[in-house]
């Protein structure tokens, strides 16, 4: 599941604070949790960023023309007693992150339907195989088909005497930036059939998506799962070409091609390491690793190499790259 970004609102700062560290050590969990003391407070956090819900103390959620400011933010109740419809505070802290789950699955009006899913593909290293994994897990998705979206840093140049103008992610990411209404009209014009995938190719300089964040990228993929024509959508992103690494935040699962090399294992951890140093531990703890076969995107080895990956992204928790962990 995607990473969302939760605010817990309570006059008692120690508790918020207390229930904030629980939930961000825990790499269990989705959330990364921010704790306010006043709805002022929150609401200047509001004014230049960006939660999918907020925990909130019972008698403040009354105040509703406060909460309506917000049409996408998913509100939930707190209280000092068990009550139906809201969270009981002083319950265990692994029930209130199930509780939270729960509630959040049921009212937030963004949460798309798990029918969808999405993917960043994208390592610090080179020939590793990660265009032909992202292009294999589109090629398995047997529903409505995946989606194969280029995010390396120079893709192809404009034909000359093309009768029809080819859009590429340069493109799409004004579009994206400025939130156009027009976005499904374009990627639309932009898919390219490929087999049982669809392919937009990526910028033809990775400058032009070098802005994009990830609220962008969360609302540039309820879009997509909102258009309904693919329900599995790839990123296959170099290394280098996000200005903002925690656009890794808006994709459901970040997988990272790797080889076993001395070298390789040196870059990854430095590419961890990055991550951790822009509060991205979360990200780095849900990253799966994996060693790519020399091999076609549809070949038979391939696709037991993403069957593989695919079925662990069901279970709990993850391997985390090389064996690390979590204790850098």
């Amino acid at each position: 599941m995607r990473q969302r970004k939760l605010g817990i609102c309570d006059p008692d700062i120690r508790y918020a604070v207390s229930l904030m560290n629980y939930i961000n050590a825990d790499i269990g969990n989705s959330f990364l949790a921010f704790a306010f003391s006043t709805r002022e407070s929150l609401s200047e956090y509001l004014t230049g960023n960006h939660l999918d819900l907020v925990l909130v103390a019972e008698d403040w959620i009354a105040d509703a023309a406060f909460w309506d400011t917000d049409t996408e933010l998913c509100v939930i109740g707190m209280s000092e007693h068990s009550a139906e419809n809201v969270i009981c505070k002083y319950e265990d802290a692994d029930k209130i992150v199930q509780d939270i789950l729960r509630f959040f699955r049921a009212g937030c009006k963004s949460l798309s339907s798990e029918l969808f899913c999405s993917y960043a593909v994208i390592s610090p290293l080179g020939r590793c195989g990660k265009t032909r994994l992202s292009k294999c897990i589109c090629y398995l998705d047997e529903v409505r088909g995946g989606l194969y979206i280029g995010f390396e840093a120079y893709g192809l140049s404009a034909v000359i005497g093309e009768v029809q103008e080819r859009y590429t992610m340069s493109e799409l990411a004004y579009l994206i930036k400025t939130r156009s209404d027009q976005i499904l009209d374009y990627v639309e014009r932009s898919v390219i059939a490929d087999g049982k995938m669809g392919v937009i190719d990526s910028p033809r300089s990775y400058l032009d998506i070098r802005n994009l964040d990830a609220a962008d990228m969360c609302w540039f993929l309820d879009r997509l799962y909102a258009w309904g024509r693919y329900t599995t959508i790839v990123c296959d992103i170099d290394g280098g070409v996000l200005g903002d690494s925690s656009v890794l935040e808006a994709f459901d699962h970040v997988i990272v091609p790797v080889f076993d090399e001395a070298y390789a294992k040196e870059k990854v951890k430095v590419f961890r390491n990055c991550l951790k140093r822009q509060e991205l531990g979360k990200i780095v703890s849900r990253m799966k690793c994996v060693e790519v076969p020399n091999a076609e995107y549809d070949s038979a080895e391939m696709i037991r190499c993403a069957g593989n990956l695919m079925e662990e992204n069901g279970r709990e928790g993850s391997r985390s790259c090389y064996g690390t962990g979590n204790k850098e």
